[in-house]
């Protein structure tokens, strides 16, 4: 009883009293830490909090007092030539990508070179126009520069650059430092932009306030994997890592007045990363560095940690296959305009659609006589279906009138349109793999581009930060590894559906690690002969084949899955020509074969033929240009044989796999061109960086990085095309579709109709 009364005194407790002061009031609330729901989560406690932390003048404060320093609220990437944000925080603090993203022209899009964040600001660099941009992207604001005339990309050369506030106040002046390499690689240049007085100085320095240039030699003996930072003492210091340490060295100067690297301290790398990892680490680099917080981010055995240079506390982020430089982000991110009110106001809306409605009803056409059209409707059908594969031809086939509006929407129809143009899809664009999420880039020109936000996988919030690993694209399904819950996605990106399969549980991830996949259609040795069209789930079965690694290197092993039985095969092993650690690069379907490049100590194909379920290895060609998986490429040979692309800096050979007289199966070298004259990179000129990206195996069609360009080349013709420029080497998975956008278009148009009508009727109610 005494415990009842107790607990009714509780529930009966007066509310805490707020100070009545709003000055008091203020300087509590400044005390809320840097978090982006802090403010959001103050405004709802009641109308007062909500008026003074949504006050200009508090958040100017807020913003003040957290500035040294600011939290990491994310990493920006490099991709493609987009900043594409991702969050490091959990909910509620996670800020959706979305929220963060730079409003460009459209034909603006894909040409940004990303050189870094500081002080709340973005620094891109677009070489095709010769300018840069500053971006602040919590208020979304940006400048756009043009770069001074005498850097002209041939002579001089832009590599790099760095932005910085020249005041505390984020609508502050600032100032933009650019470096790069004169075009004979002998000399290094720099220059510096004012915007008080919006100017560039002189190519002559770094130094911003000696103009002057000068080079520090690197300490002695030190991995390449290396960061440089502002020490406790405001000296210069290097961190340097190894697979196996991390030394901390800083540059002081000694008795004698010469300044010196000297070595601080030296750690076990292990032991700062994770102290009950034992084993040596295997594969590490170095992905970004935060300067105000002094927060590295390397990329060890397939893992992205987070380390303080000052405290070496170390956090793991997310796991991860993918190797690509990010740029942390830290800010104090005032998120109260963005999760208050959120809705537009309604009479703002209808202002906007009134104001488009009335500037359309001022505009005059011409009339002109309409085109006669056949009677027949199979023979129309019978014209439209010959309509080119491009995502606009049916959107606007359907503007013409009614009746070609009906028949193109037909779902009959699109079946016989997908079915006539299904055995050469068009390459409607590329699929990236951001740290397990696929991120779509169009490589058509409008009205065929689509944009990136329709090829966008739905996920539910929890799954979004899940470690996924892009395994490829084929017969219009997208194949996702995720390791953390042992399982596979398949997802068709034309329709957003998308089915989930357990991994054979005997593959545990320790003793056997699966490292790449194939989704094929089940039915896809019948295609040619019934017209069958590829996706869709309900309609049409599929396979996956896995492949992977034991976990001590000396054998490889794959296993198989049909949607018709749901069961897995046994799994299937073969040893390992030489010490193999991974299968990076997407498979290849040569006839009812998929073969594999092995990532190891060697050169080699590894062969699983589906018929029999049997693993064999092939051994690479006797003198080739390359024996690089990583410049090399595996299509279909016009006899059905298995053929091999060989790529170096001046050549590109193209091997087919042959029986000779003698009964025995070899490579036969059967074309050599020069690279340069296939790129059309001009006589003379050699390739000093090059690698391969991705292979679209329907119409054999490679994605080449040289020279910092991105090329398309058709391995039939060698006929190639330069797609963009960009600095970042990162996998691409090109998408080849016969999209028909119809029904996502027409779907826009009825309820712009629908709108018509709704506003039609206001429009007689409303007295002007």
């Amino acid at each position: 009883m005494n415990r009842l009364r107790h607990r009714r005194a509780i529930s009966l407790a007066p509310p805490v009293t707020l100070p009545d002061d709003d000055d008091l009031l203020s300087e509590i609330l400044l005390h809320l830490p840097p978090r982006p729901s802090s403010l959001p989560r103050a405004s709802l406690v009641c109308k007062r909090w909500r008026r003074l932390v949504t006050d200009p003048a508090f958040h100017r404060r807020f913003r003040a007092r957290h500035r040294n320093p600011p939290p990491l609220i994310g990493v920006f990437e490099d991709y493609l030539g987009y900043p594409f944000f991702r969050s490091v925080l959990d909910p509620p603090d996670l800020i959706p990508r979305e929220r963060f993203r730079l409003r460009l022209a459209e034909d603006e899009g894909g040409q940004w070179h990303f050189y870094g964040c500081r002080h709340g600001r973005l620094l891109l660099f677009n070489r095709a126009k010769n300018e840069i941009v500053v971006w602040v992207p919590d208020t979304g604001d940006h400048r756009q520069v043009a770069v001074p005339p005498e850097i002209d990309g041939k002579e001089k050369i832009i590599w790099n650059g760095a932005v910085l506030s020249a005041a505390t106040a984020d609508d502050g002046p600032f100032r933009v430092v650019l470096v790069g390499v004169a075009g004979n690689n002998t000399q290094m240049f720099a220059c510096v932009y004012c915007s008080e007085s919006g100017k560039w100085s002189d190519l002559i320095s770094f130094d911003l306030d000696k103009q002057t240039l000068s080079v520090i030699e690197w300490p002695y003996d030190s991995e390449p994997y290396s960061q440089t930072w502002l020490t406790e003492g405001d000296c210069l210091g290097a961190a340097t890592l190894s697979r196996s340490s991390l030394q901390m060295w800083e540059r002081k100067v000694c008795s004698g007045g010469v300044a010196k690297w000297v070595l601080q301290k030296t750690y076990e790398l292990k032991n700062v990363l994770n102290p009950e990892f034992r084993l040596k680490i295997g594969y590490l680099t170095k992905l970004g560095y935060a300067q105000d917080i002094k927060v590295m981010f390397l990329w060890a055995d397939h893992s992205v940690f987070m380390l303080q240079l000052d405290t070496l506390q170390a956090k793991k982020v997310w796991e991860s296959c993918v190797i690509a430089p990010i740029h942390p982000y830290a800010s104090t991110y005032v998120a109260v305009y963005h999760n208050i009110g959120m809705g537009t106001p309604k009479g703002v809306h209808w202002q906007v659609v009134l104001g488009e409605m009335s500037h359309r009803r001022g505009r005059a056409t011409s009339p002109a006589a309409p085109v006669t059209l056949p009677d027949d409707d199979d023979l129309l059908a019978e014209i439209l279906l010959r309509l080119p594969p491009l995502p606009s031809s049916l959107p606007r086939a359907s503007l013409v009138c009614n009746r070609w509006r009906r028949l193109v929407t037909d779902p009959a129809f699109h079946r016989r349109f997908r079915a006539r143009h299904h055995r050469n899809p068009p390459i409607i664009g590329v699929f990236a793999d951001d740290f397990g999420f696929p991120f779509f880039r169009s490589v058509m020109d409008p009205p065929d581009l689509i944009p990136r936000e329709r090829f966008s996988m739905r996920l539910c919030e929890d799954e979004v930060r899940k470690e996924r690993m892009f395994c490829g694209c084929r017969h219009g399904r997208v194949l996702l590894l995720d390791r953390k819950q042992n399982e596979i996605v398949l997802w068709d990106p034309d329709t957003g559906d998308h089915r989930r399969v357990g991994i054979p549980p005997e593959i545990d991830g320790k003793e056997k690690i699966v490292w790449n996949g194939a989704a094929l259609c089940a039915v896809a040795a019948a295609a040619d002969d019934d017209g069958h069209v590829h996706g869709g789930f309900s309609c049409c079965p599929f396979n996956v084949a896995l492949v992977g690694v034991a976990s001590n290197n000396t054998q490889m092993f794959a296993c198989f899955y049909t949607s018709e039985t749901g069961r897995w095969s046994n799994l299937i092993f073969t040893p390992a020509p030489f010490l193999v650690f991974a299968f990076v690069d997407p498979g290849i379907l040569v006839g009812h074969s998929l073969y594999w490049f092995p990532t190891g100590l060697g050169s080699a194909i590894l062969q699983f033929d589906l018929d029999r379920q049997t693993l064999a290895v092939i051994e690479w060609p006797s003198n080739p240009n390359c024996y690089s998986h990583y410049m090399s490429q595996i299509f279909l040979a016009e006899g059905g044989y298995l053929g091999l692309v060989t790529l170096s800096y001046d050549s590109l050979q193209i091997w087919e796999r042959k029986v000779c007289s003698e009964g025995v199966t070899r490579w036969v070298l059967q074309r050599t061109a020069e690279l340069n004259k296939v790129l059309e990179l001009g006589s003379g000129v050699k390739t000093s960086h090059l690698v391969r990206l991705g292979y679209a195996e329907d119409v054999k069609v490679m994605l080449l990085c040289a020279d910092s360009s991105v090329f398309m080349l058709q391995i039939d013709s060698l006929q190639s095309r330069k797609l963009w420029e960009t600095n970042i080497m990162s996998s691409l998975h090109p998408y080849a579709s016969t999209y028909v956008a119809a029904n996502y278009g027409l779907r826009k148009f009825g309820k712009v109709s629908r709108l018509l009508t709704v506003i039609g009727k206001l429009d007689r109610q409303i007295k002007y």
